[in-house]
């Protein structure tokens, strides 16, 4: 017996029962910030796990209750599993934040590919992260302005180098929360800071990722390994907020020198950046987001037109920059991008960009003018030539015809219209469940998923457009 509970012996039974129970409840209520403190790593990761194990349960049993259904009754019966899913996945998202909400925001950007339910849910992380309060970010910035070029040997250096700092955030995301402000010359800026501790919990969400990836191994008909390692490299690059200010100007300068003068890119001032501070150029205009939400207001509507001009320039611009420049912004979603007061594009957070070596290009420009010129034999000897395996399970050679290896290249590689990659890969028609990757180029996931967020965004307009009829004239500059 306990010392409360021996304490509490002869006292009436309710006291007697309180007493039994405090020392167990009291060291659960201890216990728990105190793993929270001293092992946050496992104790997010069993946050984690506790979330999504449900999830994948009832994913699990409604697969198993969709057989022998009508097409109807399977249909309903997913409607809801979705709807559900899609939910308790926004949760865990927001729960969780950290990595989970940039999985989010490329999940919703899958339109042709993710469940119209789940997108519904997701599509709140592209621009609508909860915030973190202005106190905590005023404290970051004081921090950061104090380590810069312009404010080393300034005792305020946030009054006085500014005149206003907006106290609602412009935009909250995972790793930084931008805000806007204003120079003390009058000059309109945008904020962009790092939050404390994120690169702590970012790098324990990398490792949920890898487990979660080796959970699925077998039970996907992609091999999730090859894409996570990718992510392993490049998302710790994001926390170098010098490099994506590198990124910045090495794009800016590329798209304005070869006439994409309707792709915007903000300047940074590069006197009041640090590694975990960008202050920049405000470009002024309308979220895509706000565009093409489902509840959009309906003066908005008029705008989707430019928005589909822009695209198809965006598009050309991306010829430029993965083919001949070899540095790409890859994470093009709708949350990135602003339709301006005059009608062009503006181009935000470059985080998550890449370069890619020659001999990528090359293989790349291959794939485009072979898919652009409709030569299935050389496409499907490009995709070898890239390390990207298929096999047919329906066959005891396990040899993929040229013909479907086409289409998975067109999937991959070039944004226009396949109504395979509009079924999902956990869906039993998918044809992933037939024709599973074995194997994946791993320097080239950055363009696929450039790819994959282009034609989500093209979905989204209506647009059928086929990137590598747009890309073959760089493809040739590659290979000449």
């Amino acid at each position: 017996m306990t010392l409360l509970g021996r304490k509490f012996r002869g006292h009436p039974p309710q006291e007697a029962f309180l007493g039994y129970v405090a020392t167990p409840v009291t060291t659960l209520t201890i216990s728990r910030p105190l793993i929270q403190w001293i092992f946050p790593d496992l104790y997010r990761t069993a946050r984690f796990w506790r979330r999504l194990l449900p999830i994948y349960t009832r994913y699990m049993i409604t697969k198993l209750n969709a057989r022998n259904k009508s097409r109807d009754e399977r249909d309903k019966l997913w409607d809801r599993r979705h709807e559900w899913g899609g939910k308790m996945v926004h949760q865990l998202v927001l729960d969780m934040s950290g990595f989970y909400v940039k999985s989010a925001q490329i999940l919703a950007s899958k339109a042709e590919f993710v469940p119209g339910q789940w997108r519904k849910w997701l599509s709140k992380h592209l621009d609508d992260a909860p915030p973190t309060p202005f106190s905590r970010v005023k404290k970051s910035i004081e921090k950061e302005l104090a380590l810069c070029p312009k404010g080393k040997d300034i005792v305020t250096p946030l009054d006085a180098l500014f005149s206003n700092v907006e106290e609602d955030p412009i935009a909250a995301a995972s790793i930084a929360q931008v805000h806007g402000a204003t120079l003390i010359d009058g000059t309109p800026v945008v904020v962009k800071v790092q939050h404390l501790g994120m690169d702590t919990i970012m790098h324990s969400d990398l490792r949920n990722l890898a487990r979660v990836a080796r959970f699925l191994k077998g039970q996907l008909p992609v091999d999730l390994t090859p894409i996570v390692k990718e992510i392993q490299a490049t998302i710790p690059l994001e926390f170098n907020f010098e490099r994506e200010v590198w990124f910045m100007l090495r794009i800016k300068s590329s798209l304005e020198t070869h006439g994409f003068s309707r792709i915007v890119c903000p300047s940074p001032i590069e006197n009041l950046c640090t590694q975990r501070l960008i202050v920049m150029e405000r470009l002024h205009g309308t979220p895509f987001t706000h565009i093409l939400h489902r509840n959009a207001d309906e003066s908005l509507q008029p705008r989707i037109p430019k928005l589909r001009d822009v695209v198809k320039n965006l598009i050309e611009a991306y010829g430029q920059m993965i083919l001949i420049d070899g540095i790409f912004h890859a994470d093009p979603h709708a949350g990135n991008l602003l339709l301006l007061t005059d009608g062009r594009l503006g181009l935000l957070d470059f985080g998550q960009s890449k370069v890619l070596g020659e001999e990528s290009r090359k293989q790349f420009a291959r794939m485009v003018i072979s898919l652009a010129s409709d030569d299935a034999v050389a496409a499907a000897r490009v995709l070898c030539e890239m390390g990207i395996v298929f096999e047919d399970s329906s066959t005891p050679s396990k040899e993929v015809s040229v013909e479907v290896l086409v289409m998975m290249a067109r999937m991959l590689f070039d944004t226009c219209y396949v109504e395979e990659a509009t079924v999902s890969p956990m869906a039993e028609n998918s044809i992933l469940r037939k024709v599973p990757m074995r194997s994946f180029n791993q320097e080239l996931w950055m363009v696929v998923r450039t790819i994959l967020m282009l034609r989500g965004l093209l979905f989204s307009l209506e647009m059928d457009e086929s990137a590598v009829a747009i890309w073959k004239p760089y493809a040739d500059v590659v290979l000449s």
